[in-house]
């Protein structure tokens, strides 16, 4: 199915933690970091999709889901901030900011681990 609403990314992103969460107990370390990463991506998608006016959805949602720099955490904290919603500080820096890719979402490290196994 085609992501069409905020609601499809939160369910989608509820269901990538699940099996995120899932993938590190069986101690798949780095499955469980890059699915975790892809939770963040679908959560951040959500949060700017929500305050979209109906008659600008379609182009937002062609927008979120082309290209590769809209997997990126830095450029949709970004889009977020353009639409006025502001993440907190200490969450957007993790998110990329400008300090670079934060360590839950990379491909390399056990940043995720420690993330999800706190929860």
């Amino acid at each position: 199915m085609a992501p069409l609403t905020s609601r499809y990314f939160q369910k989608v992103a509820a269901q990538r933690l699940t099996t995120a969460e899932a993938l590190l107990r069986e101690r798949w370390d780095l499955d469980a970091q890059y699915i975790g990463g892809y939770t963040v991506e679908c959560s951040l998608k959500a949060l700017i999709l929500h305050p979209t006016p109906v008659v600008a959805t379609t182009a937002t949602l062609k927008q979120l889901t082309s290209g590769a720099k809209m997997h990126r955490t830095d450029v949709l904290v970004g889009k977020l901030r353009d639409l006025g919603t502001a993440l907190p500080l200490e969450i957007a820096k993790r998110c990329g900011g400008s300090i670079g890719q934060p360590t839950f979402v990379t491909k390399q490290g056990g940043g995720i681990q420690a993330k999800l196994s706190a929860s």
